[in-house]
């Protein structure tokens, strides 16, 4: 009933949306699962959003496609499911982007590569990649290779919420060369954004106010992030609060201007 009241609402803005899924959408004691939920959403009318192949893991893989007027595809978003938990439930830990997922993606960009040389794509998913985690703590022993770009880690303990498995997504898209960019959330406080080996990791704004005991207090995390892609196929991303109180931890961005 909830997802229904979400897609009424957000339709009534008359914009194309789309979404992915997390590791909260059906947790234990759910009236209904991830296919359902799907089906729910591909009812929306704005709703740009796809079950994906049944023959790999997870609900809710597929590309949407940003092309010009002769329908050249100038810059695919590749929406994943990050999955939920591992060999359980909550105590099981993490799950990750799977295998057959990342071989499904890294071939399709690859085919769109043999027709546009010069594409570049973005990913987006729920759960951080364990190198986000890597280039932060590279970044903080002084190691140039990493480049800051914008915001901050305000999660207790610099907590990243990353799979305990190893997963392969951000490896493979090293080696294919196509995403240059890599969106995710879960962890509600981090809005940290960095580069690293030639892809730049960027952690959501929230607009979360009951996850965690008195985030609604919170404020420096709270807002949306503004993706734009520019004529020239420059990518210009910046954070964009909710509120008008705004901290130097959110707005500090670096000079560095990439791709």
């Amino acid at each position: 009933k909830q997802a229904e009241r979400f897609i009424r609402f957000i339709d009534r803005f008359k914009i194309p949306y789309t979404l992915v899924f997390g590791n909260h959408d059906c947790e234990m004691g759910a009236k209904c699962g991830r296919e359902q939920l799907a089906d729910v959403f591909t009812k929306g009318k704005y709703c740009i959003f796809s079950k994906g192949r049944k023959d790999i893991f997870g609900v809710g893989n597929f590309f949407i496609n940003l092309t010009d007027k002769q329908e050249k595809v100038l810059m695919p978003l590749v929406m994943l499911d990050s999955n939920m938990y591992g060999d359980g439930w909550f105590f099981s830990g993490f799950d990750c982007i799977h295998e057959d997922q990342t071989e499904w993606c890294m071939n399709r960009l690859s085919k769109l590569k043999k027709i546009n040389p010069d594409i570049k794509a973005m990913a987006f998913f729920h759960m951080p990649v364990r190198e986000f985690k890597e280039a932060y703590e590279k970044m903080k022993l002084g190691d140039k290779s990493v480049i800051y770009e914008h915001g901050s880690i305000a999660e207790k303990d610099e907590y990243f919420g990353i799979s305990y498995k190893k997963g392969d997504f951000f490896k493979k898209a090293v080696e294919n060369g196509i995403i240059k960019w890599m969106f995710c959330g879960h962890d509600h406080l981090n809005t940290l954004s960095l580069t690293y080996k030639g892809i730049r990791l960027t952690y959501g704004m929230s607009i979360d106010c009951l996850g965690y005991n008195a985030i609604s207090k919170s404020y420096i995390q709270r807002g949306g992030t503004l993706i734009t892609r520019k004529i020239d196929g420059r990518v210009d991303i910046k954070m964009i609060p909710l509120t008008r109180t705004v901290s130097t931890r959110v707005r500090g961005e670096s000079k560095n201007q990439q791709y």
